[in-house]
């Protein structure tokens, strides 16, 4: 009996650590290195701050780190290759945008306050093409379009696709169908 009672302790000290583990923020630099800090704040035009003991050690620029993860606002980001025709004239500019699906098919996110946001899709870490602008992803005829191309190696998700846009779906059910997709491979 005392041995169940301290496994039990045990189990549920490792369990609470695992969960609290998963509150920090990190970034995961070009060398392949993860890097814990109290805060990670997340900003598209202006680096990666990070502070730790309470001041700020560092600010990353986009060649700096491959991905990171901002728990306050529960972000996950990438640095990715320019997905932006109008910066054409920086072929080599890299980006940070967040990512808001992952898996097979990722689905990427810049937001902008006032013109709406760029969702932009990729598959097994092909380029980057935008699919929508707005506020909320919807699928509209050209997204829904590009969309089935996508998932087109899936013939009950084209199917499941058909009945969802009878449906008007909303951004969330949106993002749920892609995971769904990412999760039967």
């Amino acid at each position: 009996m005392k041995f169940k009672k301290q496994y039990c302790i045990i189990f549920f000290l490792s369990l609470v650590a695992c969960v609290n583990a998963q509150k920090r923020d990190y970034l995961v630099i070009k060398e392949k290195d993860t890097v814990f800090y109290e805060r990670v704040q997340y900003n598209s035009h202006h680096g990666i701050k990070v502070t730790k003991n309470g001041e700020t050690k560092k600010i990353y620029n986009s060649k700096e780190f491959v991905s990171g993860f901002d728990s306050k606002k529960n972000i996950h980001f990438e640095t990715v290759k320019n997905p932006f025709s109008w910066y054409s004239y920086k072929p080599d500019l890299i980006l940070y945008l967040i990512r808001i699906v992952d898996g097979k098919i990722k689905i990427f996110v810049e937001y902008h306050s006032q013109t709406g946001n760029d969702y932009f899709i990729s598959k097994d870490g092909s380029e980057l093409e935008r699919i929508y602008r707005g506020f909320g992803l919807k699928l509209k005829e050209d997204v829904s379009i590009r969309l089935k191309e996508y998932i087109s190696d899936n013939e009950t998700a084209v199917k499941e696709m058909d009945i969802l846009i009878s449906k008007k779906p909303t951004h969330e059910m949106i993002l749920e169908f892609i995971n769904n997709y990412n999760n039967s491979y």
